[in-house]
Formats: C-alpha cells, sequence, structure tokens
C-alpha cells in the first residue's frame, strides 16, 4: 500500500516457447490459436497494468544465436507491439529491443562495441541472455526512454534520475 509505482519495465517472452492450456484444452505454440491465445495473455497484462494507473514500459526481446528462439522472438514482439497498439492506452508503450548497430538490422552477435569501441563479449553462451556488459549496453539504450515517460508523467527530473 505504501509503494506506488509510476512506471512498469518489463521484458518477458524468452522462456514462453511452450503450449498453453485454454479451457482444459491444449493450444500447441505452432497451432493457428495460438497467435491469438497468446496475445489474449498479453491483453491480460495490460489491463492489469492500466487498472493500476502506472505507465508500462514493455521491451521487446533481442535478436537469438538459435534459429528457432529467434523466430519465436520476433514473432513474440509482434504479438507485444500489436496487442499494445490495438489496447491504445498512451501510458503504455512498445520499445523494440536493443540492437546491436544503429542500422536497425536486427541480428546476433556474441560480440560488440562497448560504449568506448573496445569490443567485448555482450552476449551470454547461451545465445539468449545478455552478459552484464552487454546489459549496461541495453540499460543505456533503455534509460532515455525510462526517462522521458516518467517525466511525461510527472516526475522531476532529479526523482527521474534517482529512481
Amino acid at each position: 500500500d505504501s509503494y506506488k509505482p509510476t512506471l512498469f519495465v518489463m521484458s518477458l517472452g524468452l522462456n514462453d516457447r511452450q503450449s498453453g492450456v485454454y479451457g482444459g484444452k491444449v493450444t500447441l505454440d505452432n497451432s493457428p490459436d495460438y497467435p491469438a491465445r497468446y496475445k489474449e495473455r498479453v491483453t491480460a497484462v495490460l489491463k492489469s497494468a492500466a487498472a493500476s494507473r502506472t505507465g508500462l514500459l514493455w521491451i521487446g526481446l533481442p535478436a537469438m544465436r538459435d534459429a528457432a528462439a529467434d523466430r519465436d522472438a520476433r514473432l513474440k514482439n509482434t504479438f507485444f507491439a500489436e496487442a499494445i497498439a490495438e489496447f491504445g492506452d498512451p501510458t503504455i508503450q512498445y520499445v523494440p529491443p536493443w540492437r546491436l548497430n544503429s542500422s536497425g538490422e536486427d541480428k546476433f552477435a556474441s560480440f560488440g562495441p562497448d560504449q568506448n569501441g573496445k569490443i567485448i563479449q555482450i552476449r551470454a553462451s547461451d545465445g539468449e541472455h545478455f552478459t552484464p556488459a552487454g546489459d549496461m549496453l541495453v540499460a543505456a539504450y533503455l534509460l532515455p526512454k525510462i526517462t522521458a515517460i516518467l517525466l511525461s508523467r510527472g516526475a522531476k527530473l532529479g526523482d527521474a534520475c534517482a529512481s
């Protein structure tokens, strides 16, 4: 009751490569019903966020090394972006995933330049998660987006930077 967040930042779906059970019936992740069912789940989260009167930034999934996981991440990002656009709440925004290169090319890379141009390992050996150094690059990408929405919701600059 005492903690009233101004913003939720979420990224999920990486481990959602699984079937769902709806009304006692299994909907396989490769069935024609799966996209609509998954978007229903996303919309349920959006409704909950809207009811809390808290802003939400939904961060898309990055490129994956494994081709099947990468296809799934891109499909999930489509579901997230479409559901958020259809929901139409200006306090809920989809943020495309961080990309290694600013040209918008979205492909997996284990190594890349840090803020100073030095080549470092940015992705974990599993081909999905980021290393701590990669997490810092993603954080640098997200910070201005987080700050902007906090400021648009009335936070003062010092509050937005301290949170």
